[in-house]
């Protein structure tokens, strides 16, 4: 009688160990389930803000600006290189 009792016990352990094991398994994937949508979103978010840096850093936007402030083009044939002296 003993024995079955040890037996009964020794085989409910097993199960609840088992049964515990498979819940720690399903909160840990749902946790990393939520913690990749997380990453996901910031991913996005990054891309976006990387889009609008671009989009405010553009070479457009730094033009119309300088036309803002009263800069214009110089044509190439009125630029004059002054070359000076190695000075080492």
């Amino acid at each position: 009688m003993k024995k079955l009792l040890s037996i009964i016990i020794a085989v409910g352990l097993f199960f609840f160990i088992l049964s515990t094991i498979r819940i720690q398994k399903e909160k840990s994937g749902q946790r990393i389930a939520v913690l990749m949508e997380d990453i996901a979103f910031k991913e996005a978010r990054n891309q976006y803000l990387a889009y609008q840096v671009g989009i405010y850093t553009g070479p457009q936007v730094v033009i119309d600006k300088a036309f803002e402030q009263g800069l214009v083009f110089t044509e190439p044939t009125k630029v004059i290189i002054l070359e000076g002296k190695n000075e080492h």
